[in-house]
Formats: structure tokens, C-alpha cells, sequence
């Protein structure tokens, strides 16, 4: 049989053992309780930096679509100024004959009235 001695022997153990267990615990959970304000800082730069990363990416969209319709503009800016000169050549140029006339043109006469008979 144990005796009381074994039985006290084997308590003070298990009651160190579970002392040991609660502080370990304890001080594991710590930390948790009282955060690190550089833990707080940390986070609030990483969610800086998740928002700067999101912004760069929205932005970087925007301008390839601003960069797109630029030159959709660009392309219809040249068009409309080839039209326009070749609107103003064709004012300028003159009018081209279809066909050769085959004989002058006569002037006409301004009318002028009754003509009058001289007197001899």
C-alpha cells in the first residue's frame, strides 16, 4: 500500500504541475490582453497599403481607358482636318471645264435704249 507520504508526495507534484500549467497560460494570454501599440500600427500600415494598392489599380485602368479614347479622338481629329483641306483645295482650285468650247463666247451688248437714226 502508499503511503500518506507517497499520496502527499504525489499531490505537491500534480499541484505544481497545474501551477506551472496556469502561468505558462497566463502568460501566453498577456500579450493578447494589453496589445502592443506597434502590433496597432503595424495593421494600420498594411491596411494603408492594401488601400494605396487598390487606389493604384483603379487609377491605372482609369488611364489606360483616358489613354484609349485620347487616341480615338486623336484619330478623329486627323480625319476631320484632311477632310478640311481637302474641302479647301477644292474651293480654291478653279473650276475645271467638262468640255472644250468649240467657239469663243461673244460679249453682248448693253441694251441702250431706241437706237436713233442719224440726220443727214
Amino acid at each position: 500500500m502508499a503511503s500518506i507520504f507517497d499520496l502527499a508526495g504525489l499531490g505537491r507534484a500534480v499541484g505544481v504541475a497545474i501551477l506551472l500549467t496556469g502561468v505558462s497560460t497566463g502568460a501566453l494570454a498577456a500579450p493578447d490582453a494589453t496589445q502592443d501599440p506597434r502590433d496597432a500600427r503595424i495593421q494600420q500600415l498594411q491596411d494603408e497599403v492594401q488601400r494605396l494598392a487598390a487606389d493604384h489599380q483603379r487609377l491605372q485602368a482609369e488611364d489606360e481607358q483616358l489613354t484609349a479614347k485620347a487616341q480615338q479622338l486623336e484619330t478623329e481629329v486627323a480625319a476631320l482636318q484632311q477632310g478640311q483641306a481637302a474641302q479647301a483645295q477644292a474651293i480654291a482650285a478653279p473650276p475645271r471645264p467638262s468640255e472644250p468650247r468649240s467657239r469663243p463666247r461673244r460679249r453682248r451688248r448693253r441694251a441702250r435704249g431706241p437706237r436713233r437714226t442719224r440726220a443727214r
